[in-house]
């Protein structure tokens, strides 16, 4: 099966531009150390700061592109039940940069806590570190205790992202599942997204309810993946979709063969 294409991570032209200004930055900073000797810290937290952006930005897609792209069957437990269906995995490898991207700010923010020359710096760099410790504990823990993705099963899809509670949301409950250009303040990104009909009946907790509800008056979508996130094609993920939607949970078996021949149709 073919892997992601710049394309598919919505990346154009302009975006190396992002870690050609922190690259330079950062190589600046490091340069003005021998003739600014007082700003010595505050140089290398910031030639430190802008480096790891310019690393991850081009981390990303150089790691992204080389990822494996494919859906398989797969059983995830749920509520007590092992759920059995086809799973479409999220990028690992989104999840893992952002993971260092937290710690390397947290670190960050912890050796200026402890050099800062200043009361106000030190308060800033303790806030800097504990705010990005509880993001990588999160993440972390969101990490090893689901795989992120979602499952095609005869209950329904069963929604799993990093730091949201796993939702399993039952076929009849889905008003639109389809590809949509999720927009942004800067940007647009291609995105496979869930309306859902009736919240008052789908059994989330209130925190879970409250992220959803949030995510509608937004985005007008109540779950969503970008195309960066899924291994596989939007396209087809909204179309083995559509052909469970279409064959019901009564015959999940033939829905899944129909979604998987498709697949393999369109990948030929």
């Amino acid at each position: 099966m073919r892997g992601a294409t710049l394309r598919d991570l919505n990346i154009r032209w302009y975006y190396w531009l992002i870690p050609s200004i922190f690259g330079i930055a950062s190589v600046t900073a490091m340069l003005a150390l021998k003739s600014e000797r007082e700003d010595r810290f505050a140089l290398i937290t910031c030639g430190l700061f802008s480096g790891t952006l310019a690393l991850l930005a081009v981390l990303w897609p150089v790691l992204r592109l080389r990822e494996k792209h494919g859906v398989r069957f797969c059983s995830l437990r749920f509520a007590g039940e092992q759920i059995q269906g086809v799973f479409v995995p999220a990028s690992s490898v989104k999840a893992w940069l952002l993971l260092l991207g937290g710690a390397v700010f947290g670190l960050a923010g912890l050796g200026l806590a402890i050099g800062a020359d200043t009361m106000e710096h030190k308060v800033k760099g303790w806030i800097a570190f504990l705010f990005y410790s509880a993001f990588a504990t999160l993440w972390c823990r969101g990490l090893l205790v689901r795989k992120p993705g979602i499952l095609l099963s005869q209950q329904g899809i069963l929604w799993h992202e990093v730091l949201l509670v796993p939702c399993l949301v039952p076929w009849e409950q889905i008003s639109a599942a389809r590809v949509y250009q999720h927009r942004e303040k800067y940007s647009t990104t291609p995105t496979f997204g869930l309306q859902l009909q009736d919240l008052g009946r789908f059994s989330v907790g209130h925190r879970t309810k409250a992220k959803l509800v949030d995510n509608f008056n937004r985005h007008g979508w109540h779950l969503y993946y970008h195309a960066e996130s899924l291994l596989a094609p939007l396209g087809i993920v909204e179309s083995m979709v559509g052909h469970y939607r279409q064959h019901g949970a009564a015959r999940c078996e033939l829905a899944t063969g129909a979604a998987l021949n498709h697949f393999t149709n369109l990948e030929e």
